[in-house]
């Protein structure tokens, strides 16, 4: 099971809500890329990223701006300039491979059934990924004239719903917890409405929605970065002294790990172009190696690796196009452990950007891989076997619908394939969490509504693609 840690960024929109920013990004056209880059301590080479993942998914916290003023900012260093104090460049013990004659691709080994509608709903639902069994999704379906979207679970066999707790439309999906067989979300609540100042909580629920109890209330305030369905709390402060303790009941359900350095340090301008005269505190989204150590931390235009066992964080150089910085805004660990995949972009921070890649980074020998992907890549997935990446993919926006496909990467090949060729998925109300692939390689789950000659959705629908591999 992949585990997205904080799946942050709305890829198509920013949400400002309670003074808590999430950043969004709207990306129009593709710009060609070089075909790959090497990682090296002190490199400055151009480079990639990319990324997501199913349902272990974590959410995305803003660092607090208590923490990241509470001890006094250094002088921001010129535009582009590393300052010393920054974490070191990652560096990779395995050795690169000689460059060889690509294997032979297993694409046409895939044989996708023609979709089968299992759910609707009058307006939105997200799919938020599939639980470890294969078998049931976790999804948040929207309710009319309200701001609360249902946390359930959706059985593929039978057809039956769970309901598990009510969450207010956030934009930030739940997560199962399979240890305690709940989910793990956070909710809103307004501190002062009428200056629109709201306060982040992190709950956990069995089911029914009754017995949801809340485990830590104001993740702003402790600077809560990250929360992890695996059970690891991840925060940040700029001094020991000056983390708040968690409340006791939270060590019954996570493991704390605290960043090994001063949040200020990590948002440092890289931007050559367009000169940043002040910090400002962003928001980290995080994706956790499944069974590893390492910790994928990244931001607009930043991604760090965090160690949690030996305590160290390095940054990943990914390198610039047009004198811009690459940063990931989508990052997805591949099952087995060793690959990074991401969804990067290059733009100066916080504006619009014009493209987006895919991006691959083997964490045991560092090398970034840059593969060619037509048009705007909207969600990736991995399969079971570490191989292939699920990419949904926007073709043509001026369509209405906008033209939205699937497509099948092998990666070790680079070829590419479509998945049901004539079948529009994508949509809804959701803009964010459209499809999963469930751990067994079995099913894909997808977005697929029901489209007037407007923008307007008639009904939001899922639907199930059984996938089988031809010896």
């Amino acid at each position: 099971m992949n585990t997205r840690i904080w799946r942050w960024f709305g890829v198509l929109s920013g949400l400002l809500l309670g003074g808590l920013l999430l950043v969004g990004l709207m990306i129009w056209q593709r710009q060609p890329h070089p075909a790959e880059a090497e990682l090296s301590a002190a490199s400055s080479a151009p480079a990639h990223q990319a990324g997501g993942a199913p349902i272990q998914e974590n959410l995305l916290v803003p660092l607090s701006v208590d923490s990241v003023s509470s001890s006094p900012l250094p002088t921001p260093p010129p535009p582009g300039v590393r300052p010393p104090e920054a974490p070191p460049f990652c560096t990779f013990a395995g050795e690169s491979t000689a460059e060889t004659a690509p294997p032979e691709s297993l694409l046409d080994r895939f044989v996708f059934s023609e979709p089968t509608v299992v759910l609707t709903n009058a307006i939105g639902m997200d799919i938020a990924g599939w639980l470890p069994d294969s078998q049931q999704l976790l999804i948040a379906r929207s309710h009319p004239d309200t701001l609360e979207q249902s946390i359930e679970t959706f059985d593929s066999q039978t057809s039956q719903l769970q309901l598990y707790a009510y969450q207010k439309n956030s934009g930030r999906p739940p997560m199962w917890s399979s240890d305690f067989k709940s989910v793990i979300y956070l909710d809103w609540e307004f501190v002062d409405q009428k200056q629109g100042i709201a306060r982040w909580d992190l709950w956990i629920s069995p089911g029914p929605p009754e017995n949801a109890f809340k485990v830590v209330e104001g993740l702003t305030a402790m600077s809560v970065v990250g929360v992890d369905p695996n059970g690891v709390l991840i925060r940040a402060t700029a001094s020991s002294e000056s983390l708040p303790k968690l409340p006791d009941k939270t060590s019954h359900f996570f493991r704390e790990v605290v960043l090994p350095t001063d949040p200020a340090v990590l948002i440092y301008p890289k931007s050559a172009v367009g000169t940043i005269n002040t910090y400002t505190p962003l928001e980290f989204s995080t994706s956790r190696q499944l069974n590893g150590t390492l910790i994928a931390l990244y931001a607009d235009p930043y991604l760090y690796l965090l160690n949690d066992q030996t305590d160290t964080i390095c940054e990943v150089n990914l390198g610039q196009v047009n004198k811009l910085p690459r940063w990931p805004y989508v990052t997805q660990w591949s099952p087995n452990g060793r690959y990074l995949a991401m969804i990067t972009t290059a733009s100066l921070p916080g504006s619009l950007v014009s493209f987006n890649e895919l991006t691959l980074l083997d964490t045991e020998t560092g090398k970034l891989q840059q593969l060619p992907i037509e048009g705007y890549i909207q969600e990736i997935d991995w399969a079971s076997d570490s191989r292939h990446i699920l990419m949904q993919v926007l073709l043509d926006q001026s369509m209405l619908p906008p033209i939205q496909r699937l497509f099948l990467l092998d990666t070790m090949s680079g070829q590419v394939s479509k998945v049901l060729p004539d079948f529009q998925v994508g949509g809804g109300t959701g803009t964010n969490f459209q499809m999963a692939w469930s751990p067994d390689g079995t099913q894909i789950a997808v977005k697929c509504p029901v489209w007037p000659t407007n923008m307007a959705i008639i009904e939001d629908r899922i639907c199930l693609i059984a996938v089988e591999m031809k010896p």
